[in-house]
């Protein structure tokens, strides 16, 4: 099958998204599908993966930083027409997703559409607080408008497929197919080597991932682990990942008189991120805006246990009791389930396994069979 996935962001970019796509694209194309990514440019960047397609973009200086890419290119459109393919994958609801509907429907193929993120939450980057309602109400009539242009949407998770049928009132189908995982990325020999690399020594690393940016809520997570360290001196906090509010965060470490305590390792290569996450103890997250929370399942890969605000992708990754521990959103509670887990080890081991269970359900492999189902799915129904 050939596949055609359109997308405002890749590699170098680092990102949930760019991470799904890189993860789908080797699966398929071990399997032996022909899978083509278009996408931002990324100027002095050497691909080193083939059949990536750029177009030119530029970054206007705005607190993401994410390119805005300008969706025309004559050779990129003759190299689209001669490849014709089985279907198109559209990643995002704007840009290149725009530009995706109309390959697809100019192609007479089937257009799927993958939701990625509540993209409604991000009003708190706007200039004034009452500019943030209606760009809510704004981007929730675009993502409607774009999905029900589509022929297939996937959720990455059933409570974001629950989200889109109520919010949404999307009449098409919708299924769920979660990012994955390659879990030979995660050899859980390399821990106390990785340890003593990263001068962890006997502490005990509670470790948390993604983008320092306001939707990630990384201030509850510093509030949590300040009382935590105040009952346990031996605890230790790493931050990977960098963003605008990596000054601040510090600042508030600083304040809480945990700086010593907190590690903000910043941007690692993805193939670090495992290492990482491998060398730790416990992973701890506060986002309320995820659609799956692919950093919870790479830390369950890494046999972390997670404790986490309860969230829409998270609560269907983290069990309670099997794999870890689910709070309501507020810090001094996020505080308590972690402080529980250090006074149980016995509680602590059993969850320890069911996160490398939960895993093992989560290849990407497995899930690559998934997608291709949906694609096979979707092209029948087109061209009913």
């Amino acid at each position: 099958m050939r596949i055609m996935v359109f997308s405002n962001t890749y590699l170098p970019t680092v990102s949930g998204v760019v991470r799904s796509i890189s993860l789908y694209k080797a699966a398929l194309e071990e399997m032996g599908h022909d899978f083509h990514v278009f996408t931002q440019g990324a100027h002095g960047y050497r691909d080193q993966e083939p059949n990536i397609h750029r177009y030119v973009s530029f970054h206007l200086g705005l607190p993401n930083d994410l390119p805005i890419t300008i969706p025309f290119s004559p050779a990129i459109d003759r190299l689209i027409r001669e490849l014709r393919p089985d279907v198109v994958h559209a990643q995002h609801p704007v840009l290149l997703g725009n530009l995706a509907r109309h390959k697809a429907r100019h192609l007479d193929v089937p257009l799927v559409y993958t939701l990625h993120a509540q993209y409604w939450h991000y009003g708190i980057y706007m200039p004034f607080r009452f500019l943030q309602r209606p760009y809510s109400n704004f981007v929730v009539g675009q993502v409607k408008r774009y999905m029900s242009k589509c022929d297939h949407i996937i959720a990455p998770s059933k409570s974001l497929r629950n989200l889109i049928i109520g919010k949404f009132q999307v009449k098409k189908p919708i299924t769920v197919i979660p990012t994955g995982i390659d879990l030979k990325s995660y050899d859980l020999k390399k821990r106390l080597d990785l340890r003593q690399k990263f001068g962890w020594g006997s502490d005990f690393v509670i470790i948390s991932t993604g983008r320092l940016a306001p939707e990630k809520n990384w201030a509850d997570l510093l509030q949590a682990i300040c009382q935590v360290i105040r009952e346990d001196s031996k605890v230790r906090l790493v931050l990977l990942g960098d963003g605008p509010d990596r000054s601040k965060l510090t600042l508030q470490t600083e304040k809480l008189g945990i700086s010593e305590k907190v590690e903000f390792i910043g941007m690692v290569p993805y193939d670090d991120v495992a290492n990482y996450l491998l060398a730790s103890d416990l992973f701890a997250f506060t986002s309320l805006t995820e659609t799956q929370g692919l950093v919870t399942l790479e830390a369950l890969a890494a046999g972390l246990p997670v404790v986490a605000y309860d969230a829409i992708g998270t609560r269907d990754v983290v069990v309670e009791g099997f794999n870890g521990s689910i709070t309501p959103a507020n810090s001094g509670a996020l505080a308590s389930a972690i402080l529980g887990l250090l006074d149980d080890p016995v509680r602590f081991e059993k969850l320890k396994k069911g996160a490398l269970d939960t895993a093992k359900k989560m290849d990407i492999r497995i899930l690559a069979k998934d997608l291709i189902e949906v694609y096979e799915t979707s092209i029948r129904q087109y061209h009913r």
